[in-house]
């Protein structure tokens, strides 16, 4: 797609270069309006391709088992792989307290609203 767009505006501009003098304006406003709706073509086309992915495919999520975080940060994405909130969890000793970590594991909605009621 991006080829075709591209030859589309080496064309043009080839077209441009080449026309007389005399119409010069007209062609190259008729030269504009073509690139404009191709570029708004592209640009549509790249919106529905991207809507298309699984947001389990992106490339800004964490695997199943990596650290993530409930609202800032990288997280889990998707319906299948989810951030568990305090998932494991180490004691504390007399120098640190203790602390939980949220992991991402499959299916953890449904597991945080068993813990929940």
């Amino acid at each position: 797609m991006m080829n075709t767009f591209w030859l589309l505006v080496v064309v043009s501009a080839l077209a441009v270069v080449s026309c007389d003098d005399g119409n010069k304006d007209a062609e190259l406003a008729a030269v504009r309006k073509k690139l404009q709706m191709f570029e708004l073509l592209q640009k549509f086309l790249a919106a529905v391709y991207a809507s298309d992915k699984k947001t389990e495919q992106r490339e800004d999520c964490l695997d199943v088992g990596e650290e993530c975080f409930m609202v800032a940060g990288p997280n889990c994405c998707g319906f299948s792989n989810w951030c568990n909130y305090d998932d494991e969890c180490f004691p504390g000793d007399a120098n640190n307290p203790p602390r939980c970590i949220n992991r991402c594991r499959p299916g953890s909605l449904t597991r945080w609203i068993g813990k929940k009621l």
